[in-house]
Protein backbone atom coordinates (compact mmCIF):
# COMPACT_ATOMS: atom_id res chain seq x y z
CA UNK A 1 0.00 0.00 0.00
CA UNK A 2 0.71 3.42 0.05
CA UNK A 3 3.37 5.34 1.92
CA UNK A 4 3.48 8.63 3.86
CA UNK A 5 5.77 10.73 1.17
CA UNK A 6 5.48 13.89 3.89
CA UNK A 7 5.46 12.50 7.44
CA UNK A 8 6.69 15.56 9.18
CA UNK A 9 4.08 17.78 7.25
CA UNK A 10 1.98 20.08 9.59
CA UNK A 11 -1.62 19.79 10.59
CA UNK A 12 -4.37 20.98 8.73
CA UNK A 13 -6.21 22.89 11.46
CA UNK A 14 -9.83 24.54 12.43
CA UNK A 15 -8.99 27.57 13.85
CA UNK A 16 -9.13 31.39 13.26
CA UNK A 17 -5.49 32.60 14.55
CA UNK A 18 -5.27 36.66 15.21
CA UNK A 19 -1.38 35.71 13.76
CA UNK A 20 -1.05 34.33 10.61
CA UNK A 21 1.16 34.42 7.28
CA UNK A 22 -1.29 34.17 4.02
CA UNK A 23 0.49 32.00 1.56
CA UNK A 24 0.02 31.89 -2.59
CA UNK A 25 1.61 30.02 -5.12
CA UNK A 26 2.24 30.40 -9.00
CA UNK A 27 3.52 26.94 -10.10
CA UNK A 28 4.64 25.25 -13.55
CA UNK A 29 1.50 22.67 -13.18
CA UNK A 30 -0.12 20.81 -10.69
CA UNK A 31 2.51 17.68 -9.09
CA UNK A 32 4.78 18.73 -6.24
CA UNK A 33 7.55 15.73 -7.64
CA UNK A 34 7.34 17.02 -10.89
CA UNK A 35 6.17 20.31 -11.09
CA UNK A 36 8.03 23.47 -9.58
CA UNK A 37 6.88 27.08 -8.35
CA UNK A 38 7.67 29.95 -9.85
CA UNK A 39 6.33 32.93 -7.59
CA UNK A 40 5.51 33.00 -3.64
CA UNK A 41 3.58 35.63 -2.57
CA UNK A 42 3.10 35.42 1.75
CA UNK A 43 1.98 38.06 3.82
CA UNK A 44 2.02 38.10 7.47
CA UNK A 45 -1.16 39.30 9.24
CA UNK A 46 -1.84 40.52 13.18
CA UNK A 47 -5.26 40.94 14.36
CA UNK A 48 -6.11 41.80 10.62
CA UNK A 49 -3.47 44.00 9.82
CA UNK A 50 -0.85 43.51 7.05
CA UNK A 51 2.39 43.64 9.54
CA UNK A 52 4.88 42.07 6.80
CA UNK A 53 5.18 40.89 3.26
CA UNK A 54 7.29 38.66 1.11
CA UNK A 55 7.10 38.05 -2.72
CA UNK A 56 9.44 36.49 -5.33
CA UNK A 57 9.70 35.44 -8.49
CA UNK A 58 11.31 31.73 -8.38
CA UNK A 59 13.30 30.19 -11.83
CA UNK A 60 12.24 26.47 -12.65
CA UNK A 61 15.09 25.65 -14.44
CA UNK A 62 13.58 25.07 -17.10
CA UNK A 63 10.88 26.86 -19.35
CA UNK A 64 7.34 27.20 -18.87
CA UNK A 65 4.72 26.41 -21.24
CA UNK A 66 2.47 29.03 -22.94
CA UNK A 67 -0.43 27.79 -21.21
CA UNK A 68 1.04 28.86 -17.59
CA UNK A 69 1.98 31.61 -19.43
CA UNK A 70 -1.28 32.82 -20.21
CA UNK A 71 -2.60 31.63 -17.24
CA UNK A 72 -0.54 33.86 -14.95
CA UNK A 73 1.13 36.27 -17.31
CA UNK A 74 4.54 35.13 -16.00
CA UNK A 75 6.74 34.70 -18.79
CA UNK A 76 10.31 32.83 -19.18
CA UNK A 77 11.74 36.41 -19.97
CA UNK A 78 10.44 37.34 -16.72
CA UNK A 79 11.91 34.42 -15.08
CA UNK A 80 15.26 34.21 -16.59
CA UNK A 81 17.23 36.63 -13.82
CA UNK A 82 14.66 35.18 -11.17
CA UNK A 83 16.62 33.55 -7.98
CA UNK A 84 16.66 29.60 -8.59
CA UNK A 85 14.43 27.26 -5.96
CA UNK A 86 16.97 27.04 -3.33
CA UNK A 87 17.68 31.13 -2.88
CA UNK A 88 14.43 31.37 -2.80
CA UNK A 89 13.47 28.93 -0.49
CA UNK A 90 15.93 30.17 2.06
CA UNK A 91 14.56 33.29 1.84
CA UNK A 92 10.84 32.32 2.47
CA UNK A 93 12.24 30.37 5.74
CA UNK A 94 14.07 33.03 7.07
CA UNK A 95 10.97 34.82 6.79
CA UNK A 96 8.45 32.36 7.78
CA UNK A 97 8.87 30.92 11.47
CA UNK A 98 8.25 27.25 12.44
CA UNK A 99 6.01 28.03 14.68
CA UNK A 100 3.81 30.31 12.57
CA UNK A 101 0.43 29.20 11.52
CA UNK A 102 0.27 29.04 7.48
CA UNK A 103 -3.40 30.25 5.83
CA UNK A 104 -4.12 29.29 2.15
CA UNK A 105 -6.93 28.38 -0.05
CA UNK A 106 -6.53 24.97 -1.66
CA UNK A 107 -3.02 24.64 0.66
CA UNK A 108 -4.38 21.23 1.91
CA UNK A 109 -3.81 19.00 -1.12
CA UNK A 110 -1.57 21.35 -3.48
CA UNK A 111 0.27 24.89 -1.89
CA UNK A 112 1.59 23.22 1.15
CA UNK A 113 2.59 20.01 -0.85
CA UNK A 114 4.61 22.10 -3.14
CA UNK A 115 6.45 24.19 -0.14
CA UNK A 116 7.17 20.85 1.72
CA UNK A 117 8.72 19.48 -0.92
CA UNK A 118 10.78 22.40 -2.89
CA UNK A 119 11.87 23.40 0.89
CA UNK A 120 13.16 19.37 1.46
CA UNK A 121 14.85 19.40 -1.62
CA UNK A 122 16.76 23.13 -1.16
CA UNK A 123 17.43 23.04 2.38
CA UNK A 124 17.40 19.35 3.00
CA UNK A 125 14.56 19.91 5.73
CA UNK A 126 10.93 20.10 4.75
CA UNK A 127 8.09 22.62 5.91
CA UNK A 128 6.48 21.82 8.75
CA UNK A 129 3.98 24.88 9.57
CA UNK A 130 0.67 23.86 10.90
CA UNK A 131 -1.93 25.25 8.13
CA UNK A 132 -5.87 26.34 7.67
CA UNK A 133 -7.21 25.71 4.35
CA UNK A 134 -9.99 28.20 3.66
CA UNK A 135 -11.52 26.08 1.00
CA UNK A 136 -12.34 23.37 3.72
CA UNK A 137 -13.67 26.02 5.86
CA UNK A 138 -15.92 27.15 3.17
CA UNK A 139 -16.76 23.63 2.48
CA UNK A 140 -18.76 23.61 5.61
CA UNK A 141 -19.97 26.96 5.58
CA UNK A 142 -21.59 26.95 2.92
CA UNK A 143 -22.56 23.56 1.54
CA UNK A 144 -25.14 24.71 -1.01
CA UNK A 145 -22.25 25.95 -3.21
CA UNK A 146 -21.63 23.91 -5.90
CA UNK A 147 -18.09 24.60 -6.18
CA UNK A 148 -15.90 27.02 -2.97
CA UNK A 149 -12.92 28.13 -5.76
CA UNK A 150 -11.47 31.25 -4.22
CA UNK A 151 -13.75 32.99 -7.26
CA UNK A 152 -16.45 32.37 -5.28
CA UNK A 153 -15.15 33.79 -2.36
CA UNK A 154 -14.29 36.59 -4.00
CA UNK A 155 -17.45 37.12 -5.55
CA UNK A 156 -19.57 36.12 -2.80
CA UNK A 157 -17.82 38.69 -0.27
CA UNK A 158 -16.87 41.44 -2.66
CA UNK A 159 -13.33 41.33 -3.03
CA UNK A 160 -11.50 42.62 -5.85
CA UNK A 161 -10.16 40.04 -8.01
CA UNK A 162 -7.30 42.36 -9.67
CA UNK A 163 -4.18 41.01 -10.22
CA UNK A 164 -6.13 37.60 -10.24
CA UNK A 165 -3.82 34.49 -10.69
CA UNK A 166 -0.38 36.60 -9.08
CA UNK A 167 0.58 35.10 -6.24
CA UNK A 168 0.70 38.40 -3.83
CA UNK A 169 -3.30 39.45 -5.02
CA UNK A 170 -4.41 35.99 -4.44
CA UNK A 171 -2.86 36.22 -0.99
CA UNK A 172 -4.54 39.54 -0.23
CA UNK A 173 -7.61 37.94 -1.49
CA UNK A 174 -7.22 34.94 0.96
CA UNK A 175 -6.52 36.61 3.99
CA UNK A 176 -9.80 38.87 3.47
CA UNK A 177 -11.83 35.66 2.76
CA UNK A 178 -10.38 34.39 6.04
CA UNK A 179 -11.32 36.94 8.01
CA UNK A 180 -14.59 36.68 6.16
CA UNK A 181 -15.47 33.33 7.58
CA UNK A 182 -14.14 34.36 10.92
CA UNK A 183 -16.84 36.11 10.99
CA UNK A 184 -19.20 33.88 9.46
CA UNK A 185 -18.55 30.88 11.73
CA UNK A 186 -18.89 33.35 14.87
CA UNK A 187 -22.12 34.61 13.75
CA UNK A 188 -23.62 31.08 13.00
CA UNK A 189 -21.96 29.64 16.13
CA UNK A 190 -20.96 31.78 19.25
CA UNK A 191 -17.52 31.16 19.54
CA UNK A 192 -14.41 29.25 17.71
CA UNK A 193 -14.53 25.92 20.02
CA UNK A 194 -18.42 25.58 18.81
CA UNK A 195 -17.42 25.72 15.34
CA UNK A 196 -14.75 23.22 15.68
CA UNK A 197 -17.24 21.25 17.13
CA UNK A 198 -19.74 21.63 14.23
CA UNK A 199 -16.40 20.48 11.90
CA UNK A 200 -15.53 17.59 13.76
CA UNK A 201 -19.20 16.29 13.47
CA UNK A 202 -19.11 13.14 10.62
CA UNK A 203 -21.98 12.17 8.90
CA UNK A 204 -23.44 8.52 9.41
CA UNK A 205 -23.04 6.60 5.87
CA UNK A 206 -26.54 5.76 3.88
CA UNK A 207 -27.20 2.20 3.97
CA UNK A 208 -27.45 2.08 0.39
CA UNK A 209 -24.70 4.09 -0.57
CA UNK A 210 -22.23 2.63 -3.58
CA UNK A 211 -19.53 4.50 -6.11
CA UNK A 212 -21.17 5.92 -8.85
CA UNK A 213 -24.87 4.77 -10.63
CA UNK A 214 -24.13 3.31 -13.17
CA UNK A 215 -20.32 2.86 -13.25
CA UNK A 216 -19.75 -0.32 -15.23
CA UNK A 217 -17.42 -2.60 -13.38
CA UNK A 218 -17.73 -0.33 -10.28
CA UNK A 219 -21.31 -0.08 -8.84
CA UNK A 220 -20.62 -2.88 -6.86
CA UNK A 221 -18.21 -0.55 -4.62
CA UNK A 222 -19.46 -0.25 -1.13
CA UNK A 223 -17.89 2.20 1.53
CA UNK A 224 -16.54 -0.26 4.23
CA UNK A 225 -16.61 2.64 7.36
CA UNK A 226 -19.41 3.46 8.62
CA UNK A 227 -19.11 7.41 8.91
CA UNK A 228 -17.98 10.01 6.65
CA UNK A 229 -15.97 13.34 7.89
CA UNK A 230 -18.46 16.11 5.56
CA UNK A 231 -15.07 18.38 5.18
CA UNK A 232 -13.41 15.82 3.91
CA UNK A 233 -12.78 17.23 -0.09
CA UNK A 234 -14.33 14.00 -1.59
CA UNK A 235 -17.22 14.05 0.36
CA UNK A 236 -20.07 14.67 -2.16
CA UNK A 237 -17.78 14.94 -4.96
CA UNK A 238 -17.52 13.08 -8.38
CA UNK A 239 -13.36 11.72 -8.47
CA UNK A 240 -11.73 10.52 -12.15
CA UNK A 241 -8.41 9.53 -12.42
CA UNK A 242 -6.04 9.78 -15.58
CA UNK A 243 -2.86 7.05 -15.35
CA UNK A 244 -1.33 4.65 -13.21
CA UNK A 245 -1.87 6.18 -9.40
CA UNK A 246 0.78 3.18 -8.44
CA UNK A 247 1.94 -0.06 -8.56
CA UNK A 248 0.27 -1.45 -5.62
CA UNK A 249 -3.07 0.54 -6.10
CA UNK A 250 -5.41 -0.98 -8.84
CA UNK A 251 -8.29 1.32 -10.01
CA UNK A 252 -10.95 -0.06 -7.65
CA UNK A 253 -8.56 0.15 -4.75
CA UNK A 254 -8.24 3.92 -5.68
CA UNK A 255 -12.32 3.55 -6.26
CA UNK A 256 -12.70 1.98 -3.10
CA UNK A 257 -10.84 4.88 -1.34
CA UNK A 258 -12.73 7.74 -2.55
CA UNK A 259 -16.26 5.66 -1.59
CA UNK A 260 -14.60 5.72 1.72
CA UNK A 261 -14.41 9.15 2.16
CA UNK A 262 -18.07 9.99 0.47
CA UNK A 263 -17.04 10.94 -3.02
CA UNK A 264 -18.26 9.41 -5.96
CA UNK A 265 -15.87 7.08 -8.42
CA UNK A 266 -15.79 7.76 -11.95
CA UNK A 267 -13.80 5.76 -14.41
CA UNK A 268 -14.17 8.59 -16.82
CA UNK A 269 -13.67 11.85 -17.17
CA UNK A 270 -16.87 14.23 -17.53
CA UNK A 271 -16.28 18.27 -18.02
CA UNK A 272 -19.95 18.99 -16.46
CA UNK A 273 -19.68 16.46 -12.98
CA UNK A 274 -15.88 15.67 -12.09
CA UNK A 275 -14.46 17.70 -9.02
CA UNK A 276 -11.63 15.93 -8.99
CA UNK A 277 -8.58 14.73 -11.45
CA UNK A 278 -6.20 12.11 -10.05
CA UNK A 279 -3.32 12.28 -12.18
CA UNK A 280 -1.60 9.30 -12.04
CA UNK A 281 1.45 8.05 -14.00
CA UNK A 282 3.99 11.19 -14.81
CA UNK A 283 5.67 9.79 -16.71
CA UNK A 284 5.13 12.09 -19.43
CA UNK A 285 6.15 15.79 -17.31
CA UNK A 286 6.26 18.40 -19.48
CA UNK A 287 9.91 18.96 -18.16
CA UNK A 288 11.17 15.27 -19.39
CA UNK A 289 9.77 16.25 -22.79
CA UNK A 290 6.27 14.67 -22.79
CA UNK A 291 3.11 16.29 -22.66
CA UNK A 292 0.17 16.16 -19.99
CA UNK A 293 -2.69 13.44 -20.99
CA UNK A 294 -6.04 14.90 -22.81
CA UNK A 295 -7.84 13.90 -19.21
CA UNK A 296 -5.28 16.12 -17.43
CA UNK A 297 -4.69 19.09 -20.12
CA UNK A 298 -8.80 19.34 -20.15
CA UNK A 299 -8.51 19.64 -16.77
CA UNK A 300 -5.88 22.58 -16.92
CA UNK A 301 -7.91 24.00 -19.69
CA UNK A 302 -11.04 24.06 -17.60
CA UNK A 303 -9.38 25.61 -14.15
CA UNK A 304 -8.45 28.66 -16.20
CA UNK A 305 -11.58 29.40 -17.56
CA UNK A 306 -12.41 29.32 -13.65
CA UNK A 307 -13.99 25.64 -13.63
CA UNK A 308 -14.68 23.76 -10.39
CA UNK A 309 -11.94 21.45 -11.13
CA UNK A 310 -8.97 20.34 -8.61
CA UNK A 311 -5.90 18.09 -9.98
CA UNK A 312 -4.29 16.03 -7.48
CA UNK A 313 -1.16 14.10 -8.37
CA UNK A 314 -0.76 10.71 -6.80
CA UNK A 315 1.02 11.71 -3.31
CA UNK A 316 -1.55 14.20 -2.94
CA UNK A 317 -3.84 11.55 -3.40
CA UNK A 318 -2.49 9.55 -0.87
CA UNK A 319 -2.06 13.05 1.57
CA UNK A 320 -6.13 12.90 1.75
CA UNK A 321 -7.44 9.16 1.70
CA UNK A 322 -4.39 7.75 3.84
CA UNK A 323 -5.42 8.19 7.22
Amino acid sequence: MATNNRPLKGMSLVDFPSEYVAIDLETTGTSPRWDRIIEIGAIRYRDGEKVDSFQRLVNPGFEIDNFIVGLTGITNEILADAPDEESAMTELSAFLDADEIVVGHNIASFDSNLLYDAVERSLGVPLTNDYVDTMRLARRLYPEWGHHRLSDLREYYGITDEGAHRAIADVEATASAFEHLRDEAVSRFGTIEDFRVFMSKRKKVPSKSSSVAGSAGFDDIKPTVDEWDEAHPFCGKEVAVTGKVSDDWSQRDVAQAVVNHGGFFAPTFKKKTTSFLIVGDYSACRQLGGKPSAKHRTALEMQARGKDITILDADAFFDLVCD
